[in-house]
């Protein structure tokens, strides 16, 4: 039996300082209320797809899926936590990829939440960031979008900077295969939904 885990990972930014047993009290009590509304959300999620009119795997006995939930990938004890600002993220495998508002980079981390590697930092030169927005993964490449530069930043599984192909304010990105993605701009020309060959560059548009 094929089995597709659905894993749903919360990211938590805790700020370490002094606080009042009440407050903590408080945190605790918001914190089991947000992972409470998350296993809800999963649940939701697989009753959808396994039965309903239009899921993915409906009386289809040879998948199933089951979720788990893995916890916080930063604690109370991290003096540097592995994210601080998390705005978007994908995964491939085991390994999760965020985008960091705070110091413009994208952290990869396993499933564990280790970090294996950190690139980007805030700039406007090649594989830097003036701000975050969301990314996709391929096998090949992990591609990042640059609103405020007006491109689509390219990297490999690695980490290691490759290319940068430009497109007018683009707002998201999701992939199609190892090379082609399709990323929305409403400020591109052709249409609203452009997609990229990520060697050639845009190949094709419509609304």
């Amino acid at each position: 039996m094929k089995l597709i885990t659905v894993a749903i990972t919360l990211i938590a930014i805790i700020s370490c300082g002094g606080v009042s047993e009440e407050e903590s009290r408080t945190t605790e009590s918001r914190e089991e209320a947000s992972v409470d509304y998350t296993l809800k959300v999963c649940r939701e999620w697989v009753e959808y797809l396994e039965s309903s009119d239009d899921g993915l795997w409906e009386s289809d006995s040879e998948y199933c899926l089951e979720y788990r939930h893995l916890g916080p990938f930063v604690s109370v004890d991290d003096l540097e936590p592995a994210v601080y600002t998390p705005f978007a993220m994908c995964s491939a495998g085991d390994t999760v990829f965020v985008t960091d508002h705070g110091p413009r980079e994208i952290v990869a981390l396993n499933s564990k939440g280790e970090v294996l590697w950190k690139i980007g930092g805030q700039g406007e030169g090649p594989g830097l960031f003036a701000n975050m927005s969301t990314l996709a993964v391929s096998n090949r490449y992990l591609a990042a979008l640059n609103y405020a530069m007006g491109r689509v930043d390219f990297f490999l599984r690695d980490g290691s900077y490759s290319h940068s192909i430009s497109i007018a304010l683009p707002q998201d990105i999701v992939t199609i295969d190892d090379t082609t993605f399709a990323v929305g701009s409403s400020s591109q020309p052709g249409g609203d939904i452009h997609i990229l060959n990520s060697e050639s560059g845009i190949i094709s548009w419509f609304d």
